[in-house]
């Protein structure tokens, strides 16, 4: 997989393939 490119208000988490995604949460 491809390092996502994560706007700053987004943490960095795993998906269940260990592949690193975007979280982001705007409330």
């Amino acid at each position: 997989c491809s390092k996502p490119d994560c706007p700053s208000f987004c943490s960095i988490g795993r998906d269940d393939r260990g592949c690193m995604q975007c979280l982001c949460i705007q409330n």
